[in-house]
């Protein structure tokens, strides 16, 4: 495994991009993942999906795990529409869960502690992990 993080130390609604990368051979390349080449983008914070641009690295094909409270159902019309169109245009695969209320019903935190689900997510959706082992 590979990682490179870049965070801003405020840390409370601030953003930390994780770069990761999984081989079962030695890794030898640079740090950080260029535009198109990422497979996984995860998003904890739904408000950024209005502030930043989080699918410019994402590779075509690449899953979006994406934080939110919206009903499965709604969450599509709630993301910008350069969003949707990039999704499309690059067949982004969308995962949506609520960690919020995960995180509640698991008594982690009041509701807020949503790094340790997420994380589980991305190890399961990846496949980085079997879904058993990341559970």
């Amino acid at each position: 495994m590979q990682g490179y993080f870049v965070y801003d130390s405020k840390k409370a609604g601030a953003v930390t991009v994780s770069h990761l990368r999984f081989s079962p051979r030695p890794i030898r390349s640079s740090y950080l993942i260029e535009d198109g080449e990422a497979s996984f983008i995860g998003c904890h914070q739904p408000q950024f999906v209005d502030r930043f641009n989080l699918l410019e690295k994402a590779a075509r094909g690449a899953v979006f795990l994406l934080n939110t409270d919206e009903a499965p159902e709604k969450v599509w019309q709630t993301l910008p529409r350069s969003m949707q169109e990039e999704m499309l245009e690059k067949d982004i695969k969308l995962w949506v869960i609520n960690a919020y209320a995960v995180a509640k019903a698991t008594g982690m935190g009041m509701g807020r502690r949503i790094n340790t689900i997420m994380q589980t997510c991305f190890f399961a959706i990846s496949g980085v992990l079997t879904r058993e082992e990341a559970i």
